[in-house]
């Protein structure tokens, strides 16, 4: 049997956002910092050392930063009285300076309707 007490995860997000600054076209500049503190496993019997179990590099603490821009196009300024309002968005996930994890940049698009 075995206890794993996680570590602390701390996440924060600043942006800014030009809201609709040309109709219904929004940008939006994120940051985003992630740090997961280091994990402790506690063994409950003597048959395998504590402090070789907590050697695993998987139970090191990691950092992730980001920078989000994302781009969004609101329809329903051309249709006021209208029931839904339909939004089309594209975005970039970009890391920069990570410790102890892969970081991998992403691109997607995100089209949702309100109603």
């Amino acid at each position: 049997c075995v206890f794993k007490d996680s570590g602390l995860v701390q996440r924060f997000n600043l942006y800014f956002e030009f809201f609709q600054f040309i109709k219904g076209l929004s940008l939006k500049v994120t940051y985003q910092f992630l740090k997961r503190g280091e994990d402790e496993i506690a063994l409950r019997g003597q048959a395998f050392p504590n402090n070789i179990a907590n050697s695993s590099p998987r139970l090191e603490s990691f950092t992730m930063h980001h920078i989000i821009p994302k781009l969004t196009y609101d329809f329903g300024v051309h249709m006021p009285e209208g029931r839904t309002r339909p939004e089309l968005g594209l975005y970039a996930r970009l890391p920069f300076n990570g410790r102890n994890v892969g970081l991998v940049p992403m691109i997607g698009v995100v089209a949702s309707v309100d109603f």
